[in-house]
């Protein structure tokens, strides 16, 4: 499966975007920068709402920033294998 991800960077309006490609292996995802006429999807999104997906874990469905074309479901699937999943420390017993 691959995705295309088109991100515009929040902090400069006015320039122009980077492509990378998302190809989802056994292995996990593989990402690189570049793009492909043959994705299952396109995500074209600013690099605020991509972050805030990826680190904050907030629903694609919530974002104004982010246009998807193609098959979402391989966008659910590129953003299940990429988010961070942020440990919790344990509180001290002190």
């Amino acid at each position: 499966m691959q995705v295309t991800i088109e991100l515009i960077d929040s902090r400069a309006p006015g320039d122009s975007s980077v492509e990378y490609v998302a190809t989802l292996t056994t292995s996990g995802p593989e990402i690189e920068k570049g793009t492909t006429d043959t994705a299952d999807a396109r995500v074209q999104a600013t690099t605020r709402a991509w972050k805030a997906l990826i680190l904050g874990r907030a629903p694609l469905e919530d974002h104004d920033e982010i246009e998807i074309t193609g098959d979402s479901a391989a966008v659910h699937a590129l953003l299940e294998g990429t988010r961070l999943e942020l440990e919790t420390p344990e509180p001290s017993s002190e």
